[in-house]
């Protein structure tokens, strides 16, 4: 795959799920991973939190998938080697436990440094919410005039 670089190219949405793999969180970490590829840039992002959630929750080795990444030419690759390799009668239950951390369950003060939004946003936004809103902040000069 393409390096990305995160200061030019949003990253997908937490919600956002690859074509026949019903899981949350997995395209974003994608793009991170990208990033890290030679070439590209992380852009302050990173792959613990969620990402790294989501690989313990799959019982997956990040430094494997971002061997993967690195080797495959194109996410439809990716994604043929990610079926073959999870389980996806696990996917739901990992839907469920990611999507639903709501900024109230979280150090509300240690959010708001991290990601000002959170200062105008209610404690059962979940914190896909939050990311959300942060990539619009982030990347509001990348959208059309």
């Amino acid at each position: 795959m393409e390096p990305l670089d995160l200061l030019v190219t949003r990253l997908r949405s937490p919600h956002a799920r690859f074509p026949g793999i019903d899981l949350v969180m997995l395209a974003r970490t994608v793009d991170k991973m990208r990033a890290l590829l030679p070439g590209g840039n992380i852009a302050g992002y990173q792959i613990k939190g969620f990402s790294a959630r989501l690989f313990a929750e799959l019982s997956i080795d990040e430094n494997i998938v971002q061997q993967v990444i690195a080797e495959a030419q194109d996410e439809e690759e990716f994604i043929a080697w990610f079926a073959a390799h999870t389980d996806p009668d696990a996917y739901p239950a990992i839907n469920v436990l990611l999507a639903s951390v709501t900024i109230g369950q979280r150090d509300r003060a240690g959010l708001e440094e991290r990601y000002p939004c959170v200062r105008d946003m209610a404690d059962d936004d979940t914190l896909f919410d939050m990311l959300d809103r942060d990539d619009d902040i982030t990347y509001a000069s990348l959208q059309a005039p």
